[in-house]
């Protein structure tokens, strides 16, 4: 942007009128250092791009942005723009895009620097400078942070290793209810490790896709006191080849009991969702869908056994044949599934591989479709209701919904 329109940007904070902006800038150098006074911009929405993407990008999202909004977009850090701006401005934001951001390491460093006390919904995408995208152990801090944040994305990080390093202050991340990472080639490990996971307790909607995770939840180390995941209803899992379990840790820690939605899709070396315990926590589920998982065996699996490495085979047989006893007076019981939709699930043969009953009394749909080994009828639902078996409409409108884009609020 050349000097004329650097003068014109000065211009605007001179208008004492003016509290709505929408303006499109290259970069911070477009910015003046100083103003005679500081503007009153009550809303705005300011984008500081090169990129024709991304200025796309910035249209499509002034359409379906709320009225009131304060939004801006980010190519840079905030310590490289000036005192009236980040006063003005970066302090009032309430939706944060770094996109493209270069010198960006830490988040964290960026919520200190820019006081971002009231900031509501932030995405970072490719930033390729940034390999933790959290970590107090850098940068300590003795207050919480993002504490009115509700919703966090993360796409398209190629260096990305891991969400948060270091423990995050008591009263972070209290309000986030929306979390989505896409495209993170180099994530691993475990998505939500012990110190991010008891911070998110109002979670609601967790959408994971296009990683390398091995575990989406880890618990070990926490205590039983926790409270974990007490408001998580919408869970999607989309094309995580390496993803071996859903939950590792605890099963006693494990609560979905308000999820409603679960959607598993391209998860290859899965073997099962959930052990028979965590399983028992699936209260409210009304929707499961399954597709293209080439590994999965079962829907829920037995619960790995806790019995010492050197118990004698005969102490082993019957351990298991006293397990078998207890699984054949148990129950497996969904109460609230509606909906179970599974496709390409070439090695599943049932719901369950040990000896419990399943009931669903409020199965109302079952879409099954390139499952050859699962032989599972209707009545073994045991379910209240007629169940109606490859509804093409109805499972239209499921995919419909499953496929829906996620829009920013």
């Amino acid at each position: 942007m050349d000097q004329e329109t650097n003068a014109g940007f000065d211009e605007l904070t001179r208008l004492p009128y003016l509290n709505t902006l929408k303006v499109d800038i290259t970069d911070a150098g477009c910015i003046p250092q100083t103003v005679v006074s500081n503007p009153n911009w009550v809303k705005f929405n300011i984008c500081m791009s090169e990129e024709l993407f991304v200025r796309l990008m910035d249209v499509h999202l002034s359409k379906i942005m709320a009225a009131r909004s304060r939004a801006l977009i980010l190519n840079t850090t905030i310590n490289t723009l000036p005192d009236w701006f980040n006063s003005v401005v970066t302090e009032k934001t309430e939706k944060l895009f770094y996109i493209y951001g270069s010198g960006l390491h830490n988040i964290i460093s960026e919520y200190d620097q820019g006081r971002l006390n009231g900031l509501k919904s932030l995405l970072v995408q490719s930033c390729y400078g940034i390999v933790q995208l959290m970590n107090t152990d850098i940068h300590v801090l003795n207050r919480p942070v993002f504490d009115n944040l509700e919703e966090l994305r993360v796409h398209n990080m190629d260096y990305l290793k891991v969400i948060c390093v270091g423990e995050l202050p008591p009263g972070s991340l209290r309000k986030l209810k929306f979390f989505q990472v896409e495209q993170c080639d180099e994530l691993v490990g475990t998505l939500l490790q012990p110190n991010l996971l008891k911070r998110l307790e109002n979670l609601e909607v967790l959408d994971v896709s296009g990683n390398s995770l091995e575990d989406i939840f880890r618990s070990e180390g926490l205590g039983k006191e926790q409270i974990l995941l007490r408001k998580l209803r919408e869970m999607k899992l989309d094309k995580l080849p390496q993803l071996k379990n859903i939950w590792n840790g605890p099963a006693e820690l494990a609560i979905f009991n308000k999820l409603k939605i679960l959607t598993v899709i391209a998860c290859k070396k899965l073997r099962n969702l959930f052990a028979i315990t965590v399983s028992r926590c699936l209260l409210q589920l009304e929707e499961l869908w399954i597709q293209d998982c080439g590994g999965l065996e079962v829907i829920i699996g037995e619960d790995e056994g806790e019995a010492s490495s050197n118990m004698s085979h005969k102490s082993r047989v019957k351990e298991i044949v006293e397990k078998q006893k207890e699984e054949a007076m148990e129950k497996i019981i969904l109460p609230q599934l509606k909906n179970l939709s599974l496709q390409n699930l070439p090695l599943v043969t049932g719901f369950y591989s040990g000896f419990a009953s399943i009931q669903c009394p409020s199965l109302e749909q079952l879409h099954t479709q390139d499952c050859p080994l699962f032989r599972a009828t209707t009545d073994e639902f045991h379910s209240r209701k007629q169940v109606q078996v490859n509804n093409e409409q109805h499972f239209l409108l499921l995919r419909k919904r499953l496929w829906e884009l996620r829009q920013f609020s």
